[in-house]
């Protein structure tokens, strides 16, 4: 908030309009859209922007400060502004304080705060933050370990096609954790990530192709996924490769 600008204040219509030019003329900073590219101008107009309560001007200003994007990292700014925003209901930045937290960048790691962010962001749609929650569910971080609750939220992220949540939830259908075992089920969930470009579901399904697992045999589609999952450097695809004499 700007010094003058009391926190009980809404900025005036003015100081608004000033901050929201600021910010455009900042986006076009970054991106060199229409003038030279120039990150540090850039950063101090989001941060001006920021001060007078625009909430875009927080998000951008903590994204270039967590990123480096042209300028130097300061996680504990980063962090700050993220909070700014993240109080005010920004999903984005709700997500990128959540990972402050869980990764002790510019604030002291802790697992049940960036679960905290990760399940209010969650709440509003986001299906990366709902996979969030459930990999902390999952391994037990800041909660305890409940792998019925990570089902439950890897379903919540994978009704929007979030492919690691497709993953994990088809690995918990074919071990039945959480939920009854369900082969064919977990199929389906490897073979909609292996189709979004997760290379570990392209693994996956081409075991299950393999051995009729869940699905019938088919040893032409399950080279496919191998040879998919091999060309983005999974090993134990390119190791299968080499058993099945297909390399």
């Amino acid at each position: 908030m700007s010094k003058h600008t009391p926190c009980n204040q809404v900025p005036s219509r003015r100081v608004r309009a000033e901050a929201t030019r600021k910010y455009g003329l900042a986006w076009a900073l970054r991106a060199g859209d229409g003038v030279a590219r120039d990150p540090r101008r850039a950063l101090a107009l989001f941060l001006e922007a920021a001060e007078a309560g625009h909430l875009g001007g927080q998000y951008s200003a903590a994204h270039m400060l967590a990123t480096g994007d042209g300028v130097r990292r300061n996680y504990r700014k980063a962090a700050e502004l993220y909070a700014l925003a993240a109080a005010r209901g920004d999903a984005p930045a709700m997500y990128n304080l959540a990972r402050r937290y869980e990764y002790g960048q510019g604030v002291p790691k802790n697992p049940r705060t960036a679960l905290r962010w990760y399940r209010k962001c969650a709440q509003t749609g986001d299906a990366e933050a709902a996979a969030a929650v459930g990999d902390f569910y999952f391994e037990g971080l800041g909660v305890d370990r409940n792998y019925r609750q990570a089902a439950r939220w890897y379903a919540a992220a994978a009704d929007q096609n979030e492919p690691r949540a497709l993953l994990q939830l088809g690995y918990m259908a074919r071990e039945g954790l959480g939920r009854r075992a369900d082969a064919v089920f977990a199929v389906g969930c490897y073979r909609r990530a292996a189709r979004r470009g997760e290379c570990s579901a392209m693994y996956n399904l081409a075991l299950c192709l393999l051995v009729g697992e869940g699905t019938r045999r088919d040893r032409r589609a399950a080279r496919h996924w191998l040879e998919k999952a091999a060309a983005q450097g999974n090993r134990s695809a390119q190791n299968r490769l080499k058993k099945e004499g297909w390399r």
